[in-house]
């Protein structure tokens, strides 16, 4: 009797000490006083719960945490979101852009410079201009694209050599291109389109294949697609507008306060 009185009370023990322990990584942290008009809160929990962080879960919640903050004050907090969240992630295709999008964020403005130099007598005139349709095309600027192609010899040539090396082929974004206006609705690039379009444009410039830097930038007064913050959302597979935390689950701002009554207490 008195051994299965132990038993018993061994597991009341363990009982009681699981009631008391948190049930989710969610439950430990104060999850509930964040709020978008404070994005350094957001920074500095996910610093504490990345330095923590002992679960896929608890990692995830600190990357989610750096994209918010990331997000809801880009000139402060994105340079150091997102090398917090490189340190969480292991998917070499993300850290990579993520790093690109670190090369943005610490411009100040974005200068946008190439990694490498443009020297007249040895870039002839159809290799910029290529380099200028791709940027053009890419910022939905068709018309300045056709009239590159159109009044420079030898552009379109000088893309083409490049065919095999965009998802879909070079062609295919010539004819994007020529449609211009007349397409109803322009394709958003995916990231293996616009990755692989920069890496072309560095090596139309002779740049450094191996140059991730260079490859996000481009020539001064060239237009370049910048990663913003919604691109980071697709990129970590997050929906960054769900901001705060209640009732156990991310909610978007405008939701949270739908459903508060006057002074912010909900109903």
């Amino acid at each position: 009797m008195g051994r299965l009185s132990m038993v018993w009370a061994a597991g009341l023990l363990l009982f009681g000490t699981a009631a008391m322990a948190p049930s989710t990584p969610q439950d430990r942290w104060p999850l509930e006083s964040l709020h978008p008009s404070d994005p350094e809160a957001y920074f500095l929990l996910a610093e504490e719960v990345a330095d923590a962080a002992s679960s896929d879960v608890e990692r995830e919640l600190a990357v989610r945490l750096f994209a918010i903050a990331a997000t809801l004050d880009e000139r402060q907090w994105a340079a150091g979101s997102l090398r917090g969240i490189i340190g969480l992630v292991e998917d070499e295709s993300k850290i990579r852009v993520l790093r690109s999008m670190i090369e943005l964020a610490e411009d100040d403005p974005p200068r946008l410079l190439p990694g490498s130099v443009i020297v007249l007598g040895r870039t002839d005139r159809a290799t910029i201009a290529a380099f200028d349709v791709l940027s053009w095309a890419r910022c939905g600027r068709d018309q300045d694209a056709r009239r590159r192609i159109q009044t420079v010899p030898g552009v379109r040539e000088r893309l083409l050599v490049h065919q095999d090396d965009l998802p879909g082929g070079m062609q295919r974004l010539l004819d994007e291109i020529a449609a211009g206006e007349r397409s109803s609705q322009r394709r958003r690039l995916t990231e293996a389109e616009l990755v692989a379009q920069l890496q072309v444009q560095l090596r139309l410039l002779g740049g450094r294949e191996d140059s991730w830097s260079a490859t996000l930038t481009a020539w001064r007064g060239r237009p370049m697609q910048r990663l913003e913050s919604h691109d980071l959302g697709a990129l970590l597979g997050l929906d960054l507008s769900r901001q705060v935390w209640r009732s156990n689950r991310w909610r978007p701002l405008a939701e949270d306060e739908a459903s508060s009554g006057p002074g912010g207490d909900p109903q």
